[in-house]
């Protein structure tokens, strides 16, 4: 009954919001024309005014997405630099995943837990419960950010090549028979909470590193 005062996003969050909006949309488009295209193109005779618009259409898209993409970038790096540095440094994430999450969370400052953030995006296991009889975890909820989870899904392929921790991490769920997208998945939810982790302490990551807890047992 007492929530918290609500904190507007700065400016430039607001803008990128904007702009991954436009984003989503101009994608989704491109792939409409792509399709048309292709129908167009398996046509006995395929009228040639339509096909060079069509064309003319794709490359504009094509450019205004090129376009978009370097803008938020840019913002990002030059508004949100040490933010932006600090994610990256997590092996697996790359320009658009770190963008997307620096976007995703307001700049750092949306979330209080790492729970909380991965519920939001929609990597959190969900739980079946029936009275006594079943308390069992279920699939993942996919009410989240879609967007994000499919960039982060991507991430989890590199980071059990290039990151230590999370190959180690794999490497232990599929020695315990785990179909290889639920240990991803797993990955996927692991990079959430090194995300939340570096934003929460204010460093960098660390490849390999064990916590002084860790090193005493």
């Amino acid at each position: 009954m007492q929530p918290a005062p609500y904190r507007m996003l700065p400016q430039n969050i607001q803008g990128l919001n904007q702009q991954k909006k436009l984003l989503v949309q101009l994608k989704k488009q491109l792939i409409m024309f792509y399709n048309l295209l292709e129908s167009f193109n398996v046509l006995p005779q395929a009228d040639d005014f339509a096909l060079r618009t069509l064309k003319e259409t794709i490359a504009c898209l094509e450019e205004q997405i090129e376009l978009l993409e370097q803008q938020m970038l840019s913002i990002t790096q030059e508004s949100y630099n040490e933010l932006y540095k600090r994610i990256s440094s997590i092996k697996g994430i790359g320009d658009r995943t770190a963008l997307q999450l620096i976007v995703s969370t307001g700049g750092g400052q949306h979330f209080q837990r790492a729970k909380q953030f991965s519920k939001f995006i929609g990597l959190a296991p969900s739980y079946e419960h029936s009275g006594s009889s079943i308390r069992k975890k279920g699939h993942i909820n996919r009410h989240g950010n879609s967007q994000l989870r499919s960039l982060l899904y991507m991430a989890s392929w590199s980071a059990i090549r290039f990151n230590k921790a999370c190959k180690t991490f794999y490497e232990r769920l599929k020695a315990r028979r785990k179909p290889g997208k639920v240990a991803l998945i797993a990955v996927a939810n692991k990079l959430i909470r090194k995300v939340f982790a570096i934003l929460r302490d204010y460093t960098c990551y660390i490849d390999g590193y064990l916590s002084k807890l860790k090193v005493t047992s």
